[in-house]
């Protein structure tokens, strides 16, 4: 128990570091809320089942996640939505398990995760930047908008895990870095009224016949940090079927950037399996 504390206090230092100078004290806060919340369980009382089995695992895995990007707030400027559709990648990795033999056992893992959304709306006033031609536009736009977006990169969660049986409940933070970036598309069906809502009106015709595009992939963060909760179920002794939801809480932009001035929050829900690699006593 005391080499687990250390282990856990030095990665606890040094996530700390990461975070408060990426992310700022707000996210820092919160860990430090999350973690005083679980470890006291890392001493609480001892699990009999433990003894029989390996302190130790390795349990390399293979799902498919699917992924949106969530405003938050909804924007009052959004009419409505006439296509959405998650797109789908493949996640492999692995998760290292360290069974305490108390109440709650804790790992680490570090998985290739790629997830995204294609997606369809009507604005009313939104508030952007596009290109017509080889016009630059900034303004606020009516109409109607086609957004494709994607994240690629590595996935890095640390959880807590409570076995029940079988079934085993899992929770905790996590960090993204991200190799591929996208996000960009389409204004079409409208008009942009240039620089404020009552400046000159610019036509935006139908896709393809006078449309508008932007790009704002390199403005996206390639980095982030979040939660993730799920559960994992025994099928056998060796492979476990698991099922997780993440949610950022750092925005996909940084909030100095204007031509998406909502918030962002990519969010993520995986199958997958998982298979158990014998470990150290």
């Amino acid at each position: 128990m005391a080499l687990l504390r250390a282990f856990l206090l030095f990665h606890l230092v040094l996530l700390m570091h990461v975070l408060s100078s990426r992310f700022g004290l707000r996210v820092l806060r919160l860990l430090v809320v999350a973690l005083a919340a679980f470890l006291p369980l890392l001493g609480a009382a001892h699990r009999p089942d433990a003894e029989n089995t390996a302190r130790w695992s390795v349990r390399p895995g293979v799902g498919y996640t699917i992924g949106a990007f969530v405003p938050t707030p909804t924007p009052v400027e959004l009419r409505a939505v006439d296509h959405y559709a998650p797109v789908g990648g493949l996640r492999f990795g692995a998760d290292v398990v360290y069974r305490t033999g108390n109440v709650v056992d804790c790992s680490i893992g570090a998985y290739f995760t790629d997830r995204g959304m294609d997606t369809e709306v009507r604005v009313s006033g939104y508030r952007t930047k596009v290109v017509q031609g080889s016009q630059q536009l900034s303004g606020y736009f009516f109409g109607r908008n086609h957004t494709r977006a994607r994240l690629r990169g590595l996935f890095v969660p640390l959880a807590v895990r409570y076995p029940m049986g079988r079934c085993t409940l899992t929770g905790g933070a996590y960090l993204e870095w991200y190799s591929l970036t996208q996000f960009s598309g389409t204004a079409s069906d409208g008009y942009l009224r240039v620089d404020r809502p009552t400046g000159d009106k610019v036509l935006i015709g139908p896709t393809n016949e006078g449309s508008a595009s932007y790009d704002f992939s390199d403005q996206l963060n390639d980095s982030g940090f979040g939660l993730h909760l799920g559960g994992e179920y025994a099928l056998s002794k060796r492979f476990l079927l698991n099922a997780q939801l993440t949610w950022a809480l750092t925005p996909a932009f940084d909030r100095s950037f204007t031509a998406v001035p909502t918030p962002l929050h990519p969010l993520g829900v995986t199958l997958g399996v998982n298979y158990v690699l014998s470990g150290a006593r």
